[in-house]
């Protein structure tokens, strides 16, 4: 079982995952989740939900917004995950988020999941685990090499004359000379 593998030292328990602000507004998380690609507990620093509640209560439309879908996917994890999902009130002496959020992940021996490309860096050179979820999108896209062959439908003009702009499945842009008069058509490319 489980737990006797653990006992050998042959499985770990899985560390917990840290979530800073940009990956609860960011979203992607909850489909990690989902796949069960994500284990262990989920710990939300008092200082990302109190960055969410400025966030949701700014005057910026955009800020707004941002600040009650991060909220908004909290209390969904919250309804999907229950107990998982932790709020640490630990009260650290810090310069703003990143530096509570680096040493709560470091004392707890968790990982630090971000969008935040400084933060992971900043995280890297403490030697502190992290997980930025572009990485992640970036390691598992398709490897499409110049050269391959593609079926692609070209859907509008590109920016030279004759050419025609297609999208792979992840939203990756392909650029195809000679493919105007194409537009609206799938061809192999």
């Amino acid at each position: 079982s489980e737990s006797l593998l653990m006992a050998d030292g042959i499985l770990t328990p899985a560390s917990a995952k840290v979530l800073d602000t940009s990956a609860i507004i960011d979203g992607r998380i909850q489909a990690l989740l989902g796949f069960g690609l994500i284990e262990g507990q989920l710990i939300v620093a008092q200082s990302v939900m109190d960055e969410l509640q400025k966030l949701a209560d700014s005057s910026n439309n955009e800020k707004r917004g941002k600040g009650r879908r991060g909220l908004k996917l909290l209390n969904q994890l919250r309804e999907d995950y229950g107990r998982r999902l932790v709020i640490n009130s630990t009260k650290y002496e810090g310069e703003g988020t990143d530096e509570i959020l680096l040493k709560l992940t470091s004392d707890i021996s968790g990982i630090l999941i971000t969008v935040d490309y400084n933060l992971s860096q900043v995280a890297q050179v403490q030697e502190i685990k992290v997980l930025n979820l572009s990485d992640l999108v970036l390691a598992v896209r398709p490897e499409v090499q110049p050269g391959d062959e593609l079926s692609l439908k070209i859907v509008r003009e590109g920016k030279e004359q004759s050419q025609g702009v297609g999208y792979l499945e992840d939203g990756t842009m392909v650029v195809v000379n000679e493919a105007k008069p194409l537009i609206g058509q799938r061809k192999s490319v």
